[in-house]
């Protein structure tokens, strides 16, 4: 068994950046294994030769309607081989991709389409309709669509409106001959919205080069040899920085088989085993909810889970029983990660022989990281003493687009501040407690809501909880926990409020309870905190 320095060691390796162009990827593996699949969905599948001529008549089609070097286009749609083929080929047309999700609602998506600049984008018919409609005569001008529901190309209310042009359309450029790369380095490729501390919308820049780095950072990290040509989960949105660097560009990298799954009954365990059955992948990647429902499923045990060589969890921490669940039935580790879209996905992850329970392990290859003071953010803490995580590396963004004062605030001195509460153990691994704008200072203690939330969860008759903070004339604020409780279940406020009294102290006990039907989570499992703080 290897040391404990021994994985340190080697996550402090260097990592030389490239300056290619973040396409490179897929270029080298097509050359490479041109008759592996490259993607598969619903029984259909493509080879990396395929899809790299698909990209590249995309990148015509785009050259066609004007997209040139450092022209942001929206991207908007779930994992769909469309949106594999898109991706690549607005990055060979010289462009950027503004990557939003498909779960934000009405024409919210124009707004993030407006503020990147992007004149054109390319979205599914079922999201079409608001951002045609909120589009007339203000930016886009073209709107390339995906069919999905059969639905006819939505119509411009009036001159100005943007012209509606079928997916299929882009490929009246045929010719599978590369257009000249003229960007790679330092050149903006992805732009990453996030909302962060600050509560409203952002794009994080993200290079090639930062992202190219971080996919060979992972690479050097995991370090795990699989099947050739083996299968990866793609269940984590695209649109998702962990779903784009983990799911996305690393199995192109490593040249595996990405098994799409754009509609996940998230609540269907049993549908996600049967996915391990059919698929046998070797890569895994999931939140730590669904690890949990997994491995909560009386049946896991009869499914080849022993197949996932690569298996990886984030979002949040892992309960121990699920990695001992999983261990048991393996003989593997989930390998828990941590990132940010301002990093590319990536900063940190268990090695996966010497694995920490709670722990979001080591930083990667190439990366710094620190836990500093709450304060002035530039004194170290010691061991085990919770203050700010930041980070350093070449998969570190560039910047937030057109945001100087946040972007300042966020990058000093080349560090990044990653507004996560965390601390470091004496053997070098990393905990991450809470988020730095969820904090409750109660009575001039320093409450944790991820603490009180980790305790909640174990009651039997609560499924979910979240706490935030709530103001308090006295104490300055106190704990307001929101908790969902179990089907069937009648747990009561003074039930729950006397389990947090037997187990935790008393500044960290909720001094009010509000029973709901479910609580908002991000696309990675978060509880979405800034939400219920404005509810």
């Amino acid at each position: 068994m290897p040391s404990m320095d021994e994985p340190r060691r080697r996550g402090n390796d260097a990592i030389a950046p490239s300056d290619a162009p973040l396409f490179r990827l897929l270029e080298e593996t097509a050359t490479r294994h041109p008759d592996h699949i490259a993607l598969t969905l619903e029984g259909r599948s493509m080879t990396y030769a395929e899809l790299l001529q698909g990209s590249r008549a995309v990148a015509r089609g785009l050259r066609a309607l004007g997209v040139g070097k450092g022209d942001r286009v929206g991207l908007i749609l779930p994992n769909l081989p469309q949106y594999v083929m898109a991706f690549f080929g607005i990055l060979q047309a010289g462009g950027v991709v503004v990557n939003l999700s498909v779960m934000t609602p009405g024409d919210a998506p124009f707004s993030l389409l407006k503020h990147s600049g992007a004149e054109v984008a390319v979205t599914a018919d079922v999201f079409a309709g608001p951002l045609v409609r909120a589009a007339q005569g203000d930016g886009l001008r073209h709107i390339v669509i995906v069919p999905l529901a059969g639905k006819e190309l939505p119509k411009g209310a009036g001159p100005g409106g943007p012209e509606c042009i079928p997916f299929e359309a882009l490929f009246q450029h045929p010719s599978t001959e590369p257009l000249p790369a003229d960007t790679g380095g330092d050149d903006p490729a992805v732009f990453q919205y996030t909302s962060g501390t600050t509560g409203r919308p952002k794009a994080a820049v993200l290079t090639h080069r930062s992202l190219f780095s971080n996919v060979l950072q992972i690479d050097r990290a995991v370090d795990v040899s699989v099947p050739e040509n083996g299968g990866t989960v793609c269940m984590i949105p695209f649109f998702h920085v962990f779903g784009l660097t983990i799911c996305l560009l690393s199995s192109v990298h490593k040249g595996y088989r990405m098994i799409l799954v754009p509609r996940v009954d998230w609540s269907s365990a049993l549908s996600i085993l049967e996915i391990v059955r059919d698929q046998r992948p070797v890569s895994f990647p999931a939140v730590s909810s669904l690890w949990a429902a997994l491995m909560s499923h009386p049946e896991a045990g009869n499914y080849p889970l022993d197949a996932i060589h690569v298996p990886s969890g984030g979002g949040s921490s892992l309960p121990e029983w699920v990695q001992d669940r999983f261990r048991a039935l393996t003989g593997r580790n989930i390998m828990e990660a941590y990132g940010l879209s301002e990093a590319s996905s990536t900063t940190h992850i268990n090695p996966p022989d010497r694995v920490v329970p709670g722990s979001i392990g080591l930083p990667l290859p190439g990366t710094e990281a620190r836990i500093v003071d709450m304060g002035t953010g530039e004194t170290d803490c010691p061991a085990g003493e919770v203050g700010e995580l930041i980070v350093r590396g070449p998969q570190v963004m560039k910047e937030y687009w057109r945001e100087p004062e946040l972007t300042a605030k966020a990058l000093r001195n080349g560090w990044l501040y990653t507004g996560d509460l965390a601390r470091k153990d004496e053997n070098g691994y990393f905990f991450v407690v809470d988020r730095k704008d969820d904090l409750i200072i109660s009575s001039g203690f320093n409450v944790y809501p991820s603490e009180i939330e980790d305790i909640l969860v174990t009651h039997p008759g609560i499924r979910a909880a979240a706490v935030i903070g709530a103001p308090d004339r006295v104490r300055g604020q106190v704990v307001r926990a929101f908790v969902v409780r179990e089907p069937g279940a009648t747990v009561t406020r003074e039930e729950v409020l006397q389990f947090c009294r037997d187990r935790l102290a008393e500044t960290k006990i909720p001094k009010t309870v509000v029973f709901t039907e479910e609580i908002p989570q991000s696309p990675t499992g978060k509880p979405l905190r800034r939400t219920l703080r404005s509810a």
